[in-house]
């Protein structure tokens, strides 16, 4: 498994959240409520790039439940709807994983490679409580088997 390295500075994602499990059908849930009531959001920018963001909790270890965002890049918090959840991720070093195929097990499966394989043998220690998903125009629908899209890790070098 390879990863590339990539620096962004800081983002401001807006979009919609839910605290669950992949059981309780949570991220798929957000993504039809984002594009049926949002894509429209004022201060949008960077389209057409989209983010999944897992937030972990405590809770992700005993109960396998997150928090997930699906989210946009905006340029400013101050326009947004009410109903839209907002974070601020910090500038970041990323190592990235893409990922061909349709969202499936494998998706978790890739996850999984990542945190208990790579990330331990590669020098580098997650450098905050969560991950990115990054669609871009390679994505071309959760079924499709020709969809790319990106996982991204905040890490830094372990000392």
């Amino acid at each position: 498994m390879n990863a590339k390295f990539t620096k962004l500075d800081k983002l401001l994602l807006a979009g919609v959240e839910t605290f669950g499990d992949v059981e309780s059908g949570g991220p798929p849930e957000m993504w039809e409520v984002l594009r049926s009531n949002y894509l429209e959001a004022p201060d949008r920018i960077n389209d057409p790039v989209s983010y999944g963001i897992d937030t972990y909790t405590k809770e992700m270890q005993s109960k396998g439940k997150w928090f997930y965002m699906a989210a946009f890049q905006v340029s400013s918090f101050e326009n947004l709807p009410m109903q839209m959840s907002a974070k601020l991720l910090p500038e970041n070093e990323y190592a990235v994983f893409e990922y061909k195929g349709a969202i499936s097990p494998k998706l978790g499966n890739l996850f999984q490679s990542i945190y208990k394989e790579w990330l331990p043998q590669s020098g580098y220690v997650q450098a905050g409580p969560y991950d990115l998903e990054r669609y871009d125009q390679r994505f071309l629908g959760p079924q499709n088997p020709d969809s790319i899209l990106e996982i991204l890790i905040p890490v830094v070098k372990e000392k």
